[in-house]
């Protein structure tokens, strides 16, 4: 900002506030002279003049007096003089210089700023800030930046310019001069991608005037279950484009995909996928805008993924201040499983138990016939309903884990600590699977019975 030429307008203008002050002292002077002149000339009449005229002046007061008395004359009024200017408010400076601003977008062929009370409330308080300090800086006596500054007002944008002055002069339109006479502050009042302003006036006790201008693109999100169908509606689409059925979202992936979003805006450290998730391919995208985030998806449109989860968690960080859309997309692969004859099937989730015993340096298990007829009884059971009980010997010592699942190789936190005992020396395994409205795929109702 050309500082000098705010201060020379400035100083015009209180030469011509001066000269309406001094112009009634003139008019009084006149009056002053005036006077002294009458009475300068009393001094020098001659006493027979004087008396004369005394008498005259008796007479002709009388007359006055009978004349009004008469003809009831009204009395005359002097009119009350107003002031010739009056003082603006920094409320109305603040409001003048949104208008000039928006004038001076108009001539340029551009829309017209917003005016915003929130922003105006972070501008006023810095304005305040600097005329306490009597000094402008873009950073507070806190040492915050206009960033922090908006961050602490609760604000989200996309992006943010903000202008400072100070000027000894009211006036909004010397004040406005000035800021568009400097290329910097030009370019903000100026700028297409603004759309919101706030703007700060505040005075200091040597009357001098500190302004901010704070100007924002706003980012207007929208609510996170909106958001998911937003962005499941753009997976969709990309997806009939190569001829594929839409994704499957599961209510139990679509939570954990919550969480991690929101954990990953707030950089803290990620929990591990669920073993019962089986394999799955994880995503992260940061964007302010949704739309964006469909082409930052990889592998949406690979025939191999036909489940999902979706999480959405909207706020800041420190590489995101004015706010983003943090999103997670889990995909898991067609099941492979839902073709397979239950001898191999069992066979997968006792390779799955073997490679953990053999890690934890434990003997392999063989399958016990007789025990997995057992566990296959019981998972027929869950299947339908009905009552998992089983007559098993009462003389066997053993443990029955039964579980659901989308993945027969995905072992539950259970199965894994019974897995790692050493005293598990024969394990019986049921697999029995159908398809359901839930999982269109297939489900598993899978139980394991372990002998010590």
């Amino acid at each position: 900002m050309d500082k000098n030429l705010v201060l020379r307008a400035a100083k015009i203008d209180h030469e011509n506030t001066q000269f309406f002050k001094v112009l009634p002292r003139w008019n009084k002077l006149s009056f002053l002279c005036y006077d002294n002149s009458v009475k300068s000339k009393e001094k020098f009449m001659h006493p027979l003049r004087k008396s004369v005229l005394h008498a005259i002046l008796a007479c002709s007061l009388k007359l006055i007096l009978i004349l009004f008395s008469a003809f009831q004359i009204s009395p005359i009024y002097t009119q009350e003089k107003k002031p010739l200017f009056k003082k603006p408010t920094v409320g109305e400076i603040e409001i003048r210089l949104f208008e000039l601003i928006n004038k001076e977008r108009k001539k340029n062929a551009l829309p017209p700023l917003t005016f915003s009370k929130e922003l105006s409330d972070v501008a006023r308080k810095h304005s305040k800030d600097m005329a306490s300090r009597e000094k402008l800086s873009h950073l507070s006596s806190e040492g915050k930046s206009y960033t922090e500054r908006l961050e602490e007002g609760k604000l989200y944008f996309l992006e943010h310019g903000e202008n400072l002055a100070s000027s000894d002069s009211f006036m909004a339109e010397l004040i406005h001069l000035g800021l568009m006479a400097s290329a910097d502050h030009r370019e903000n009042i100026l700028d297409p991608d603004f759309d919101i302003v706030g703007i700060g006036v505040i005075s200091n006790k040597d009357k001098n005037y500190y302004v901010t201008q704070d100007f924002l693109k706003s980012f207007e999100f929208k609510g996170e279950e909106e958001s998911k169908k937003e962005i499941q509606k753009l997976t969709d689409t990309a997806r009939a484009k190569k001829s594929l059925p839409p994704l499957t979202y599961q209510e139990e992936a679509n939570q954990f995909a919550r969480v991690l979003s929101e954990r990953k805006a707030k950089q803290l450290s990620l929990p591990s996928i669920p073993a019962s998730f089986g394999e799955t391919y994880a995503t992260f995208i940061t964007t302010p805008s949704i739309a964006e985030a469909n082409l930052a998806f990889k592998n949406i449109t690979n025939s191999l993924y036909e489940r999902a989860g979706l999480g959405v968690w909207i706020g800041k960080n420190k590489k995101y201040p004015g706010g983003a859309y943090f999103i997670t997309l889990l995909l898991f692969p067609k099941n492979i499983y839902k073709d397979m004859s239950e001898e191999k099937l069992r066979g997968i989730v006792l390779q799955e138990i073997n490679k953990i015993r053999e890690k934890n340096g434990r003997k392999h298990l063989h399958l016990d016939k007789r025990l997995s007829q057992a566990a296959t009884k019981i998972s027929s059971n869950l299947m339908a309903k009905k009552d998992r009980r089983y007559a098993i010997s009462p003389n066997l010592r053993i443990d029955i884990i039964p579980y659901i699942t989308d993945v027969p190789s995905a072992l539950p936190t259970k199965v894994r600590e019974k897995i790692e005992k050493k005293n598990v020396r024969k394990i019986g395994i049921g697999i029995r699977s159908r398809k359901t409205p839930k999982s269109p795929k297939g489900t598993f109702w899978v139980t394991i019975i372990f002998e010590r």
